[in-house]
C-alpha cells in the first residue's frame, strides 16, 4: 500500500535484513541510517532499533566483539534516551549474548547466573541482590572483559 507507513518501514527493514544475511557489511552500514531516518520521521521506533540490532548481531556473528560492544553502548544510550523499553530489553539480551559467545580470549558463559539475576558485590563471589541497573551491569561486564583480556 502506498500510504501504509508501517509496511514501508517493514520493506526498508527487509532490505537491511537482506544485507545482513548476505554478509554485506558495507551495504548494511549504509542502509541503516536510511531506515532509521524513515523510522524517526514516521514514529516507527521498532524498525529504528531493529535494523541497528542487525549490525550488532553481524559484529557478534563475525567475532568482532569490541565493535559489537561499541554499537551496543550507543544503541542502549539511544533506547534509554527514547525510553523505548523493548529496545532496552533487547540491548541487555544482546549484551548477554556477546558475553556468552566463545571469544578470542577463551571466555565462556561469563555472566551465567549473574546477568539477569543479580548484582555482585566487589568483595563477594555470589549474588547478593536481585536489583539490577544498566550502569552496574555495564561496568561489571566491561571490567570482567578487560581483566580476561589481560590474563
Amino acid at each position: 500500500e502506498k500510504n501504509d507507513i508501517c509496511m514501508q518501514a517493514v520493506a526498508l527493514s527487509f532490505k537491511a535484513d537482506h544485507y545482513y544475511f548476505n554478509n554485506e557489511l558495507d551495504s548494511l552500514k549504509a542502509w541503516i541510517p536510511r531506515v532509521q531516518a524513515f523510522a524517526r520521521a514516521n514514529e516507527q521506533p521498532t524498525y529504528y532499533f531493529f535494523t541497528w540490532s542487525r549490525l550488532i548481531l553481524y559484529y557478534t556473528k563475525h567475532g568482532q566483539y569490541t565493535l559489537a560492544q561499541y554499537e551496543l553502548e550507543r544503541y542502549m544510550a539511544q533506547a534509554e534516551q527514547d525510553d523505548y523499553k523493548p529496545a532496552i530489553a533487547e540491548a541487555y539480551k544482546q549484551l548477554d549474548h556477546i558475553y556468552r559467545t566463545p571469544c578470542s580470549y577463551g571466555c565462556r558463559n561469563l555472566l551465567t547466573g549473574y546477568f539477569f539475576n543479580c548484582t555482585v558485590e566487589k568483595t563477594e563471589s555470589f549474588c547478593t541482590e536481585i536489583q539490577i541497573t544498566r550502569k552496574a551491569v555495564t561496568e561489571r561486564c566491561f571490567r570482567i572483559g578487560y581483566i580476561l583480556e589481560l590474563s
